[in-house]
């Protein structure tokens, strides 16, 4: 009879040395609660947790572990609540707490057992979720990461029931979305097998329906680039369109633009057929205008007006919502009928450069490993002025720094370009920190500027920052926001280097191919 050894029989069923209980030979219910009690406590001692996070950079332990293969735990814990009266729903909260303090440094836990934890711990894994069982150590977080982690790709409706939550709560949410979308993208995907054709439109419909303030930040990006491919399915459109209007700000938005861009991608020649690719009832007046922004900008001039037509002869919506819909006097903005390219705004002198030894040169000032990585021009003169040029874009509310031109010689004839000769991490001229700093200046400071990320933490913030070291000489920092930047060297008929000019990757100018500087670096 298992009831001679509970304490024993509770070990090997947490430990998933047993995975069955021996018959049930009309034990009466205090056994039953018994064995529940011996289970819960035999969870909490096998499995109690760590202080701190018990691995080290390369995922080996650094102490003794005990962690809790939910696989292997679960079908024992799972017989136990299918005894007749055992209280399931506390045996699930045993199990759902110690996968929290004790779980694996890899893979989630497996989808059927967090089925059966959203059926019997759903309050305690919602207290989770939401933060509401904290504080936890680093490895209480690191479990509920990977709940969420299998919660995000819960299959059909159940699954579609907590994404609001997963969406909303879950700090990873965002990446596990972006790697739905970019299974090439670097770091830990969401796990399974990503999202079924019906998952989609369920778990958009859903966040939809939820109207979650604020807005989860997983909305931020809803498509990668432009390739069809990265587009979800066409079944989700209605839903799609739903969400834009839930959580949408304004035409511009990155989420009206997505889902019109996806909504591009979609459309045929048919109107009767493309109407059935939007939602057609807003909420409210706010929902509405959205709606109109999305139905303007997501197909070609014209598109608008034949979609609520179509929708109003189909009855899809009444009279006053198409007469708000199909506003004549709505603008329609440049960038919805093709890319439209950024925009000089200031030129900005910022300071001079002190150069004593006679070089100049360009550094990454993030590359702890090099911080001289890149080429110097030389001779130069020991003083020279630094401009920094932004640029502005109508889909980017704040200007960019988008080059910084140092005239080394004023006014001095040019006769030709070059691009700053190769150092050593770069391939002909091209310095390639993405979303980084590029530091500009005398080489002798590079290393002090590697090293010295207070004094230069703003420049993250979109402010170019001067720094002098003195003796050394100076250096600015300043951000690059885009991608990788070029570095130009102008010469003039004695081939002295007579300006360097770094195009920091928003406008993209070669003056290789263009000749001419489009800015002056008298004004500002």
């Amino acid at each position: 009879m298992w009831e001679s050894d509970l304490a024993g029989l509770a070990s090997d069923l947490v430990m998933g040395r047993v995975v069955s209980i021996p018959a049930f030979d009309g034990a009466d219910l205090g056994s039953v609660d018994s064995l529940v009690e011996a289970v819960i406590h035999a969870l909490s001692t096998e499995f109690p947790g760590y202080g701190s996070w018990p691995y080290d950079a390369f995922g080996r332990p650094t102490e003794m572990l005990r962690e809790l293969d939910g696989s292997r735990a679960w079908p024992g814990v799972r017989a136990v609540g299918d005894l007749p009266g055992a209280d399931v729903g506390r045996l699930a909260g045993a199990l759902l707490d110690a996968l929290i303090r004790c779980p694996g440094p890899g893979e989630p836990p497996e989808t059927e057992l967090v089925v059966w934890l959203t059926r019997h711990a759903a309050e305690r894994l919602t207290d989770y979720l939401v933060g509401e069982d904290g504080p936890f150590d680093l490895m209480g977080r690191h479990g509920v990461t990977l709940l969420a982690r299998t919660l995000f790709t819960l299959p059909g409706p159940a699954g579609a029931a907590w994404f609001p939550l997963v969406a909303q709560h879950s700090p990873g949410s965002q990446n596990w979305y972006a790697k739905l979308i970019n299974p090439w993208l670097p770091g830990p995907g969401p796990g399974g097998a990503g999202w079924a054709e019906q998952d989609w439109r369920l778990r958009f419909r859903a966040l939809a329906e939820a109207r979650l303030a604020p807005r989860p930040k997983l909305l931020e990006r809803l498509r990668s680039g432009s390739p069809a491919e990265t587009a979800p399915p066409i079944s989700s459109a209605a839903a799609q369109v739903h969400m834009a209007c839930v959580y949408g700000t304004a035409m511009d938005d990155r989420l009206i633009r997505d889902v019109a861009k996806n909504l591009r991608s979609y459309l045929t020649d048919d109107p009767h057929r493309d109407a059935g690719l939007y939602w057609w009832s807003p909420q409210d007046e706010r929902e509405a205008r959205c709606l109109r922004d999305l139905l303007e900008i997501s197909g070609p001039p014209g598109h608008r007006a034949r979609l609520v037509e179509v929708a109003l002869r189909d009855r899809r919506i009444d009279p006053p919502l198409a007469g708000l819909l199909s506003d004549p006097d709505l603008p329609r903005p440049e960038w919805a009928d093709g890319p439209v390219p950024w925009r000089i705004s200031q030129v900005i002198h910022v300071g001079d450069l002190h150069l004593p030894g006679g070089h100049i040169g360009v550094c990454d000032p993030d590359d702890d490993t090099d911080p001289i990585a890149y080429a110097q021009a030389t001779p130069v003169p020991t003083t020279a002025p630094v401009w920094v040029v932004t640029a502005t874009h109508p889909l980017v509310r704040e200007p960019f720094n988008a080059a910084v031109d140092v005239p080394l010689i004023p006014d001095a004839p040019i006769t030709r370009w070059g691009v700053l000769p190769p150092g050593r991490h770069d391939e002909g001229g091209v310095l390639d920190p993405y979303y980084g700093r590029i530091g500009v200046g005398a080489p002798e400071t590079f290393t002090d500027l590697n090293h010295d990320g207070d004094r230069i933490e703003d420049v993250y913030g979109g402010e170019p920052v001067l720094v002098d070291y003195g003796p050394a000489g100076s250096v600015l920092a300043v951000a690059s926001f885009t991608g990788p930047c070029t570095i130009y060297l102008a010469h003039d008929a004695h081939d002295r280097v007579t300006r360097l000019i770094v195009d920091l990757g928003v406008i993209n100018w070669d003056p290789t191919a263009h000749g001419d500087i489009p800015w002056s670096p008298t004004s500002s």
